[in-house]
């Protein structure tokens, strides 16, 4: 007879795995467990598009089901709560946790005991806390996903010095960061790193040297690291699908230098990166940028130009998300974007910026070309009608 501790079991040797989670929901459910259900519903919206006409059930039945058996469900956690602890389920089990790190120290026994498929930690920094501190728990091991978030941006000790051998996800905010305490680039598994409104220090664009994991989404959002930080990447980066970099005053140097990088990326976000129509061949090139599904440049003065070079631009059908946002774009580009049967796959398109005249905007939503498209303009969305034309009253025979 399987046992519970078997089924949990296989779930931890499978942990990206949706079978064994299923597997040990239908033992539940055969037992009248209602965690059974929980794990069904959080495996299905996990797989769900944001659209799909099943979430919103499914996910106000999540939402009763947590709200009446969730603290039960906790156990011995709930008194943590008084800690500044938190807790989320996903895919039917204590998935993550946030807490202030000496919390999570103090208390790792007890989290690993009754979460033993925890897998991702937030903490909240405060100035002066030991971040190695956490390497040295029974918490380390099981961490594949690290968010470290601070008020301030204070400067963690011990960054340099914490080892997590199963990460894979790296995010920092709001903290100060100096080039060591960038070790964690170095980790084995690493796929994806996020550092946002962080005070970054001096020598921090060259610790991304040290990546050496199998990186797959970067996002360095507003970090005005410069050029070098499109040598770095392109020098060091294989496997990327998605690349954010808004903000970073790469310029013609840095995108030059980053194409190394882009064979593999089908989401990139060059928003704000001082490139004027010139520039424009360094990214829209097929042996350049072959996969690339949402391409983001707004924020750089484009003018109309990008318009012209993106819709012959041969890769342009592939497109179901662009972003010209604040580039400069008038209305002769804009009507060219309404024609351009080549972005007939568009599923958004931001135009954010001066609002065109009405019968641009007319254009726009009548296009057959962007009919599956969010069309945003100015500062709104365009609206479509879906009433039906209002029929007209008969016409009344003229009087004999």
């Amino acid at each position: 007879m399987t046992t519970e501790a078997e089924l949990v079991g296989a779930i931890a040797a499978a942990l990206d795995d949706d079978a064994p989670r299923l597997v040990y929901a239908d033992w539940l459910a055969e037992r009248g467990d209602p965690r059974g259900e929980l794990i069904q519903l959080q495996v299905a919206v996990d797989g769900m598009l944001e659209e799909d006409e099943r979430r919103k059930p499914a996910e106000k039945r999540l939402k009763a089901l947590l709200e009446e058996h969730g603290e039960s469900w906790l156990g011995r956690l709930v008194e943590l709560r008084r800690h500044g602890m938190h807790f989320a389920f996903e895919r039917g089990v204590i998935g993550a946790i946030a807490a202030p790190i000496q919390v999570l120290v103090q208390h790792a026994a007890k989290i690993c005991e009754v979460a033993p498929l925890l897998t991702r930690v937030a903490i909240i920094a405060n100035a002066g806390h030991d971040a190695a501190a956490l390497a040295r728990t029974p918490l380390a091991p099981r961490i594949r996903s690290l968010a470290i978030t601070g008020a301030g941006t204070p400067r963690l000790t011990g960054l340099d010095r914490l080892e997590l051998p199963e990460l894979r996800r790296l995010e920092l905010e709001a903290i100060a960061v100096g080039p060591d305490d960038l070790a964690l680039l170095a980790s084995p598994h690493l796929a994806a790193v996020r550092l946002q409104n962080c005070r970054l220090l001096k020598g921090v664009v060259e610790a991304f040297a040290r990546v050496r994991g199998p990186l797959r989404r970067l996002e360095l959002p507003a970090c005005h690291l410069g050029p070098r930080l499109g040598e770095l990447v392109g020098a060091g980066c294989r496997h990327l699908a998605e690349l954010v970099l808004p903000g970073n005053e790469l310029g013609p140097t840095g995108v030059a230098a980053l194409r190394p990088a882009l064979a593999t990326v089908e989401h990139l976000d060059l928003r704000g990166n001082e490139l004027a129509p010139e520039h424009l061949p360094l990214v829209l090139d097929e042996a350049v940028i072959p996969r690339v599904k949402a391409l983001l440049l707004g924020g750089n003065p484009l003018g109309d130009a990008a318009v012209t070079a993106i819709v012959a631009y041969p890769g342009s059908r592939r497109l179901t998300r662009l972003h010209l946002g604040d580039a400069g774009v008038a209305a002769l580009g804009g009507r060219a974007l309404a024609v351009a049967e080549s972005l007939s796959g568009l599923r958004a398109l931001t135009l954010r910026g001066k609002p065109f005249d009405p019968q641009t905007c007319a254009m726009l939503v009548a296009s057959p070309f962007l009919a599956n498209a969010r069309i945003y303009v100015g500062d709104r969305f365009l609206a479509r009608s879906t009433k039906p034309p209002p029929k007209r009253p008969a016409r009344k025979p003229p009087p004999a």
